[in-house]
């Protein structure tokens, strides 16, 4: 993890509440990483708005999700981190707006995604 993200240890992970430990402890859950909300691969951009300090576990968990269809997710599994990222959720769309769903991602990521169906890149 890059020095960045080492500036989220010590506090909570804005998924789950857990206190982060330094990004150099590898393999643990508690590292400190840095998560994009809207996903890189749905258009997210690199921009320090559209990033928050969260734990290992969160991150790898969301993966390329957005955080609304990882909320629904978190919903159904009755997971407690539900109240921490709603809490993301609902900041998040004070400062921008609703947040990009995996269903309603830009065309031209979706017809990125069908190029390569039909050349079986998938």
């Amino acid at each position: 993890m890059s020095r960045k993200a080492a500036k989220g240890e010590g506090k909570p992970c804005a998924y789950c509440g857990l206190k982060m430990v330094s990004s150099q402890a590898r393999g643990d859950i508690r590292q400190a990483t840095r998560d994009h909300i809207i996903p890189r691969s749905q258009g997210g951009s690199l921009k320090r708005s559209n990033r928050v300090h969260c734990c290992a576990r969160c991150n790898f968990h969301k993966a390329d999700m957005s955080l609304e269809d990882w909320l629904t997710l978190l919903r159904k599994h009755k997971d407690p981190r539900v109240g921490c990222v709603e809490r993301v959720l609902a900041v998040w769309q004070r400062r921008h707006g609703p947040a990009i769903r995996s269903s309603n991602k830009p065309s031209w990521l979706n017809d990125i995604d069908h190029q390569e169906q039909e050349h079986g890149d998938v």
